[in-house]
């Protein structure tokens, strides 16, 4: 109704004013004038549904982003008595404290990225050496690392070794899985090369030894829990200090070592541990 009133009063006003032959040429103007306003006004309101509901997307990303735990690896039952973060040196965040040592076979090796990466080219491959005066019990400790291997196959890959260094026993990765030799190769995981998984090794005094696998997926695997009668998991004693060799071979084979990899982290414990958990 308004669109016909203004029509009409344009036209009288028209045909008093001007001549006819500008009446078409008068009501074409007004006809394009509402047609870009209708446009505008269709453009606006579409602009306005669109933004609405990239916002309401982004806001339902937003809202699934901050409802995800954050989830901290917590072990329980002894107290932590070196903690290595390997971010940019080897000391020990923990007071006395100690330092880590780097096999002298390793070949290079640098910090990047939060991690201490290795490579290694000829027997007994590379690594990092531990050593304390700080357990009270070598029968009854805990040790945990956050590894990666270059290669875990074919065929054994050492990543700890608690004896000399003629001895073989010790934590192996074999064709894929996990050794705790001398017992069987356990057949709960298979792992990957160039993936990091995080080991908790815990012995109690009266022998018995547990291995925690954890994986970045957030699973907690318990893939030993062995009788050790022979002492393999007892720590050598050297210079008055316990150690712990990681990633080295021993000397009783000549190809039972890693090319190399990336340590994110290394814990030792002053006893055996009761729980491994996410919180």
């Amino acid at each position: 109704m308004k669109r016909l009133l203004v029509l009409a009063l344009v036209l009288v006003f028209t045909l008093t004013n001007v001549g006819c032959g500008s009446i078409m040429g008068q009501l074409r103007k007004i006809a394009d004038e509402q047609n870009q306003e209708d446009s505008s006004t269709t453009t606006e309101a579409e602009t306005t549904e669109s933004t609405e509901e990239v916002t309401e997307a982004t806001d339902t990303e937003e809202s699934e982003d901050d409802v995800k735990p954050t989830q901290e690896l917590v072990v329980e039952g002894a107290p932590l008595i070196h903690d290595f973060e390997l971010s940019g040196d080897l000391s020990d965040s923990i007071t006395p404290g100690t330092e880590l040592v780097i096999h002298p076979n390793t070949g290079n090796n640098r910090f990047i990225d939060g991690v201490w990466q290795w490579t290694a080219d000829q027997h007994p491959g590379g690594g990092l050496i531990l050593l304390t005066d700080q357990i009270s019990n070598p029968e009854n400790y805990s040790i945990g690392f956050r590894i990666k291997f270059n290669d875990v196959g074919p065929s054994w890959k050492k990543i700890l070794s608690f004896r000399e260094e003629s001895v073989d026993g010790g934590l192996y990765f074999s064709d894929g899985k996990l050794q705790l030799y001398p017992f069987n190769v356990d057949e709960n995981i298979t792992y990957s090369a160039n993936t990091f998984y995080d080991f908790i090794l815990s012995r109690e005094a009266n022998k018995m030894m547990t291995v925690y696998v954890v994986q970045d997926d957030g699973s907690i695997t318990k893939v030993y829990e062995e009788q050790d009668l022979r002492d393999e998991s007892v720590p050598v004693l050297v210079d008055g200090k316990y150690q712990f060799m990681f990633f080295t071979d021993d000397y009783s084979t000549t190809a039972e070592w890693t090319t190399g990899g990336s340590v994110d982290s290394i814990r030792l414990w002053n006893g055996s541990i009761d729980e491994v958990r996410f919180d």
